[in-house]
């Protein structure tokens, strides 16, 4: 492992940082999880069957818009691989911006698509630490990865260079207190609480930069 690893493994934890912003900001301003797509294509179908058109071509157009972001860190990925986490990040910053000045009373849905595009191209753009595939917006596969790391770890089964408890463990932990700041901000300044996203977004910004210097 050298310092390169150790700064990408920065890199993803301020990541993980910035999903859970999105995460809590999401369900307390608009009562729903914009990174959940799975959820978002179920109430599609709810949407369809039950004639709420309206909503079902609210949710269509964040299906569309989520995987406009997944076709975008494709061809990124493909053409432009050491800009990833500039392209990411711009994109969170971005969402941020758009979030911020979007009116209270305006459909939950639409309101949220700035973060499901964001959401889904930090997702696929922004690498797992030390070789792990790990989200940086979603908890519950890292969760699973976890305990199987700490059984793993009891057995003497843990051969990786870098612990899988230790990886998935730093991602969880990040996740939640990103989450937490989330909570504080909103409480103290409601719907502007998402100002609070540009703060990691510049550590992750600044780290990024370095490790694209580090390449060129």
């Amino acid at each position: 492992m050298n310092g390169r690893d150790r700064i990408e493994a920065h890199i993803h934890y301020a990541a993980a940082f910035i999903g859970g912003i999105f995460g809590m900001y999401a369900i307390l301003t608009r009562f729903m999880f914009g990174s959940a797509e799975t959820m978002n294509m179920l109430s599609l179908v709810g949407d369809l069957l039950g004639r709420d058109f309206p909503d079902f071509l609210a949710r269509l157009g964040a299906l569309l818009i989520f995987s406009s972001g997944v076709a975008l860190s494709v061809i990124i990925t493909d053409n432009r691989p050491d800009w990833r986490n500039m392209v990411a990040f711009s994109a969170d910053a971005a969402a941020v911006i758009a979030l911020a000045f979007m009116p209270e009373d305006m459909n939950s849905i639409i309101a949220l698509y700035p973060v499901f595009l964001a959401t889904s191209m930090q997702w696929c753009l922004v690498k797992g630490p030390y070789g792990y595939a790990i989200s940086s917006v979603f908890s519950t596969n890292n969760l699973r990865q976890f305990i199987t790391g700490i059984v793993r770890k009891m057995q003497g089964k843990d051969d990786g260079k870098v612990s899988r408890v230790h990886a998935f463990g730093i991602t969880l932990l990040s996740f939640h207190a990103g989450a937490a700041a989330a909570y504080i901000a909103v409480m103290l300044m409601q719907m502007e609480g998402i100002w609070i996203a540009l703060v990691p977004i510049a550590v992750a910004f600044a780290l990024s930069f370095r490790v694209l210097r580090c390449k060129e």
